[in-house]
């Protein structure tokens, strides 16, 4: 049996799961653009996206372990602003050594959010339903890519 303690809870681990791919999955769809405004090629695209998952990457245990000592809400809160605030300042970057910073500073910060979120979610539905938490979480994570790819292809057209 779920046992929801916190509905607005959940549903905010939720929405904030659907910004977290967005914000994944939207440079993607816009990388010709990317290209044709730094002038570069594919390489370039390459050195973003790898300094996206290395951020991701090397701060997953590290996160972790933040979020043991000082609490996996807080943790989770501060990677999403880190991740928020770095995707905004990716679209006001000029050069190509800004962007690919701050997409390090974007993996970071989902790093920061991914593991808390799990522990989050699977402690406010309660006991027992921690596959139904993750499933909820992985779920927000596949809208959130499709709104990523396809509504930055949009947006971008505009």
């Amino acid at each position: 049996m779920v046992l929801v303690i916190n509905r607005t809870s959940v549903f905010s681990l939720i929405f904030a799961r659907i910004l977290y791919s967005i914000n994944w999955f939207n440079i993607a769809s816009i990388f010709y653009l990317i290209a044709l405004d730094f002038k570069q090629d594919i390489s370039m695209l390459g050195l973003i996206t790898s300094s996206f998952l290395i951020g991701i990457g090397i701060f997953q245990i590290p996160a972790g372990i933040l979020a043991a000592k000082y609490g996996p809400r807080k943790i989770a809160i501060y990677g999403i602003l880190i991740t928020s605030s770095a995707v905004f300042l990716s679209g006001l970057s000029t050069d190509l050594f800004h962007m690919i910073v701050l997409r390090f500073i974007v993996g970071l910060g989902m790093a920061c959010f991914f593991g808390p979120s799990v522990i989050l979610i699977s402690k406010y539905l309660g006991k027992g339903s921690e596959g139904l938490g993750v499933g909820l979480l992985n779920s927000a994570h596949a809208l959130g890519g499709i709104i990523g790819i396809f509504g930055w292809i949009i947006l971008a057209e505009v």
